[in-house]
């Protein structure tokens, strides 16, 4: 449930700095959000990975501010890479120079819903 007079007051402010809000309509993230396709998705499963290990290796359920870091520090060695970006904008067929290169036929596929 959304407090309607915040959003409101987000999009006055918002508007006041010059900031334009978008929606994205249902079930579209996978076409019009590269990075959650290929960097979002490598990164929790290096995050997971990364859980387990430190799990396993002191048997400890959380991981203390003192490590957080170097742990951190794999996540972007490990998943955020520019190959991850590239491959991000390929899978869903995004390019930033030709809007003519964008597959169609993925437009296509998106689930209707009942208010569509």
């Amino acid at each position: 449930r959304h407090n309607f007079h915040t959003a409101v007051e987000l999009i006055g402010r918002a508007r006041a700095h010059q900031i334009t809000i978008y929606c994205l309509p249902p079930n579209t993230t996978h076409l019009l959000q590269p990075l959650d396709v290929g960097v979002f998705e490598p990164l929790k499963a290096v995050w997971r990975r990364a859980l387990r290990d430190h799990k396993l290796a002191t048997n400890a359920s959380k991981i203390s501010k003192a490590l957080f870091p170097s742990i951190l520090s794999r996540l972007y060695r490990e998943s955020i890479l520019p190959e991850h970006l590239v491959s991000g904008f390929r899978a869903t067929g995004l390019h930033l120079l030709s809007s003519a290169v964008t597959k169609k036929e993925k437009l296509c596929n998106v689930p209707r819903t009942n208010h569509s």
